[in-house]
């Protein structure tokens, strides 16, 4: 999952995890702290260990026994602890110093909101033009059917309702049309439910089945087309 949310997509133009995160993942060493000019002198895991700065199990063990016999000589000393002189007031370039980082990172906070909002504009527009162009493609399919009331079209069968001597199509009449959805009837009578346009198919050649004798027949009320 990760792989995929981390892979190009060609609709946004980025990765799903730039648009949601506004930077692309960051893996290996460049997901640590470390600076990138001393990556390619780090060969094997103790040199990684030592510029990370963690203790291996060695080091806690000589740590902690040189902690214990400290402690040791701390009980059996007197303790003398010599307080600090702490300066109150911060001097001006100390303070100079710390309005410069709070401006640089309020200035890196903006060019990262800024390159997001950019990531994510370029991955709605991407959305929304392939929005535009499914609609129009499927405008023309929908024109292309040129359906009206009375043609007689085809109705495909599933695999699962027919037979192995049946037939694949269901021959049908189109009785109405209703916000872009056909009504059909067959011999057996009216089927329940509408029909999109790609569910269905011209037949050619001239009418056989009519709209005149439907009324004759028995309403199918089988959503399936098992029956007919």
């Amino acid at each position: 999952q990760f792989q995929k949310n981390s892979c190009f997509h060609r609709v946004l133009n980025n990765s799903p995890y730039a648009v949601l995160f506004g930077n692309e993942p960051k893996l290996g060493l460049s997901s640590t702290s470390l600076n990138p000019s001393i990556f390619n002198d780090i060969t094997t895991e103790e040199e990684l260990t030592n510029e990370l700065g963690i203790l291996t199990n060695d080091a806690i063990d000589v740590n902690s026994c040189t902690s214990d016999s400290e402690e040791d000589e701390l009980n059996t000393d007197e303790l003398k602890i010599d307080e600090p002189n702490v300066n109150d007031e911060l001097d001006d370039n100390d303070q100079l110093n710390i309005t410069e980082q709070d401006e640089k990172n309020n200035e890196l906070l903006t060019n990262r909101d800024k390159r997001t909002n950019d990531i994510r504009e370029t991955a709605r527009q991407g959305q929304k033009r392939q929005a535009d162009e499914f609609l129009q493609n499927t405008a023309k399919r929908h024109k292309l059917a040129d359906l009206n009331v009375g043609d007689n079209v085809l109705i495909p069968v599933p695999d699962v309702d027919r037979g192995p001597t049946d037939a694949r199509n269901v021959l049908a009449v189109v009785m109405e049309i209703k916000d872009d959805k056909y009504k059909l009837g067959v011999e057996q009578g009216i089927i329940n439910g509408y029909y999109s346009f790609h569910q269905i198919s011209k037949a050619t050649g001239t009418p056989t089945i009519l709209i005149e004798n439907m009324n004759f027949f028995e309403i199918v009320q089988s959503a399936s087309l098992r029956p007919i």
